[in-house]
């Protein structure tokens, strides 16, 4: 903190105002228990702040909003320590009793309301980590120590016998030091909001309070400045806080380009007509960004046939695409014409969508389906960005395939949310259709659980349990868990995620025992320990860690009170403390027989053993290594299929030539084709030495 003077001086604010409320209560419970009798102490408490509560409660509701408003945040912070100083200085000179009400209600009324907001406002301008760091220390030594301090204050006067007098001066006294400390901070305050615009710390705060008059002043007068991110900080917060029209027109004038374009954005839709004629001047200015946001912001505001018929003559497909888009919406034109131009090059492609999610118009739907199709990503993307200002079920098959697409694949998601519930409906038959391409399909299930919570989660729960590809069941419960995370009011069918965890157990049991047979196999005939062993054995290894995270998710989404994460973690620590901390959690969370299936699936005991304790879930059946291989052949993992193959065909097992051929005339993938080819060659004519393993 002494890298920072305005923590500093904030520390001490709250310090010295936590010492001085303190002496303020001491006192006025000393004057009251002088000037009421013992006997009726209890019901004059209970009727003092009964009172109080209700005063408190009416400054949170009516006076801190009005005061705020009024005052501004820094004008503000005088009204209690004013209150204060008035009520302790009349206690100092003979007051009394109600001189210390006076002073109480002040204190109670104004405390927890004005003076805890206004405080808090000044840790606005702050960065988040900073702040993060900084407010739990000034909390620490400001109330904490305030406290502390103001005990020592109270022992002297009890020791010195001085009188409660001596301390309603030094509470009026430190109010006085309050209100210069408040005026002190001030300009540090304004300075170091005035640094949070430049960096940009302040935008996008869904929690930012209303401005006061001195935020305000700050934020005019940030306009004039140098640096051109400071005024781009304080348009954006204006606008945040619903300020824009403050912003003046002849901003348009000032130098820098992404501040010009950022106020004819929000002129564009501010509803004010003021700007016009500056933004007229733009039209023959030398970048054809500028000419386009104006001629787009001025048509918003007053729209002009013979302006935008103009822009159609312009030299760049931009201004040529915001006034043809202008043109269509206003009913000038019709829909089809002079698109064709403007589909021609990706230049003309990303002005054309970029114009029609700025105007966006069903007459522009056939244009939309055309640029979906545009071979450029961005364009895509772009046209993606309009189709969700535009809305049309014509657009679903669009979005879908773009949703294999890396660089359009959040605008698609994004545009799908903008059409809401059709846009559900869609989505929950493309997520049934295993005919489309993996690359599509595993990205559904992201999409669907961005979606309103309940149906989205009701979609993915229904399509839980048929789905055949692991990848986008992984990716469904994963979505489930990220609804249960953010919503965790959303219920989740219990029968159908106590099925999907009885599956995910035999599968990942499963896997165990094929690896096992494979590895006792290799351990038997040392022949049979080829790269292609080792490869297949890591590869059901990998298979089973996933399984065992898929596991741990769905327990996560049954057990919603408990970390199963961390607990997952836990278990794979390289600390025996840790593993053991996690596995106790465990056996004291789960029942049997999941219990004992859980842990025999993390232990590290002998696969037979752990294949023991796994009966309810998994019965092990007699398998041989051809078996096995034959087992993993017929699996739809085409990694899993392609190393099984590769290791028949240099181990020499003839017996499953057959099997090979089979799989070679079923579609599959080119990389499985080759692989198989490879096999089959070495099968056809195995080198001398080779030995077939049973």
């Amino acid at each position: 903190m002494r890298d920072h003077p305005y923590l500093t001086r904030l520390s001490g604010l709250v310090l010295v105002s936590t010492v001085a409320v303190t002496l303020a209560d001491y006192v006025f419970k000393s004057t009251v228990a002088r000037n009421i009798p013992a006997a009726g102490l209890g019901t004059f408490f209970a009727t003092f702040y009964m009172v109080l509560n209700v005063l408190a409660l009416g400054a949170q509701l009516v006076l801190m909003g009005w005061i705020l408003r009024v005052l501004g945040l820094h004008r503000a912070l005088w009204v209690l320590p004013t209150l204060v100083f008035l009520g302790s200085a009349g206690v100092a000179f003979g007051g009394g009793l109600l001189a210390a009400l006076l002073l109480k209600s002040a204190d109670g009324a104004l405390r927890p309301s004005l003076h805890r907001t206004t405080t808090e406002l000044l840790f606005l301008p702050i960065s988040d980590g900073l702040r993060a760091r900084a407010k739990p220390l000034i909390d620490v030594v400001g109330q904490r120590g305030g406290q502390a301090l103001a005990s020592v204050f109270i022992l002297g006067e009890l020791t010195l016998h001085r009188g409660d007098y001596a301390l309603a001066g030094v509470a009026a006294l430190l109010c006085v030091v309050w209100i210069a400390w408040a005026l002190e901070l001030k300009p540090h305050y304004l300075e170091l909001f005035r640094a949070a615009l430049r960096q940009g710390s302040m935008r996008d705060r869904a929690d930012l309070p209303d401005l006061d008059l001195g935020s305000l002043e700050t934020l005019i007068a940030a306009l004039s400045s140098r640096d051109d991110a400071e005024v781009r900080g304080a348009i954006d917060l204006l606008a945040a806080e619903g300020r824009a029209r403050l912003i003046p027109a002849l901003i348009l004038y000032h130098p820098s380009r992404p501040v010009v374009l950022r106020a004819l954005e929000l002129f564009e839709t501010s509803g004010r007509s003021d700007f016009v004629p500056v933004a007229d001047r733009l039209l023959d200015h030398a970048d054809p960004e500028l000419r386009a946001a104006a001629l787009r912001a001025r048509s918003a505001a007053m729209p002009d046939e013979a302006l935008l018929r103009k822009g159609l003559d312009d030299p760049s497909p931009v201004v040529r695409a915001t006034a043809l888009v202008g043109l269509v919406a206003g009913g000038w034109l019709p829909k089809s014409t002079g698109l064709d131009e403007l589909l021609r090059t990706a230049e003309a492609q990303a002005a054309l969508a970029r114009a029609i999610r700025r105007q966006p118009s069903p007459a522009f739907e056939d244009a939309l389906l055309a640029l979906a199709e545009a071979p450029s990503p961005e364009v895509q993307a772009l046209a993606a960005e309009a189709m969700g200002a535009v809305k049309s079920p014509r657009f679903f098959p669009a979005l879908l395939s773009m949703l294999g697409t890396r660089e359009a694949r959040r605008a698609a998601r994004t545009a799908f949310l903008e059409h809401g519930e059709d846009a559900l409906r869609f989505l929950d038959e493309a997520l049934g259709d295993w005919s489309l391409p993996h690359e599509i399909r595993r990205h559904l299930p992201r999409t669907i659980s961005r979606f309103a919570p309940a149906p989205a989660a009701a979609v993915l729960l229904r399509h839980l349990l048929p789905e055949p590809a692991g990848m986008v069941r992984f990716r469904m419960i994963r979505g489930l868990g990220r609804i249960a995370a953010d919503h965790p009011d959303v219920r989740l069918d219990a029968a159908v995620l106590n099925e999907a965890t009885a599956r995910t157990l035999e599968a990942s049991f499963r896997l165990m025992h094929w690896r096992s047979v494979l590895e006792h196999g290799a351990a038997e005939e040392p022949h049979r320990a080829t790269r292609g062993h080792e490869l297949l054995t890591t590869l059901l290894r990998d298979k089973e860690v996933d399984a065992v995270e898929r596991l741990f998710r769905l327990l996560g989404l049954q057990y919603r009170g408990e970390d199963l994460r961390q607990i997952h973690r836990g278990l794979r620590n390289t600390n025996p403390k840790v593993r053991s901390g996690s596995r106790e959690l465990l056996e004291n969370l789960l029942d049997p027989p999941l219990r004992e299936a859980v842990l025999a699936l993390v232990d590290e005991a002998p696969a037979e053993l752990r294949l023991a304790q796994a009966m309810a879930y998994y019965r092990a059946p007699l398998l041989d290594y051809e078996s096995v291989l034959v087992a993993l052949l017929e699996q739809s993992s085409e990694s899993v299929q392609s190393l099984a193959a590769y290791h028949v065909g240099e181990l020499g097992l003839t017996s499953l030539k057959g099997r090979l051929e089979d799989i070679e005339l079923r579609r599959t993938g080119f990389f499985v084709s080759r692989v198989i080819e490879r096999a089959l060659r070495l099968l056809a004519g195995p080198p001398e030495g080779l030995v077939h393993a049973r």
